[in-house]
């Protein structure tokens, strides 16, 4: 789990602030799931949140739900 620092990328305006879901970490980037889309962001652009492994299971089921109800909207 991480929190968006948007910084000066510009593909993340309007996001700073917002969690995601770290899938893959690279030696210099990360791909991190949020609620409409993945994006591979700089490691300096994520702030981690120290969360226990029940925390993340539970952020988790609310991300697929989010993304669930993003994805019914958008067709």
């Amino acid at each position: 789990m991480c929190q968006i620092v948007v910084k000066d990328n510009p593909e993340l305006r309007g996001k700073g602030g917002c969690w995601g879901i770290v899938k893959h970490v690279g030696e210099f980037s990360c791909t991190v799931t949020m609620w409409d889309r993945e994006y591979t962001v700089r490691i300096d652009h994520l702030k981690l949140l120290n969360y226990l492994d029940s925390e993340c299971q539970q952020m988790q089921l609310i991300s697929d739900r989010v993304s669930l109800g993003w994805n019914a909207r958008i067709r």
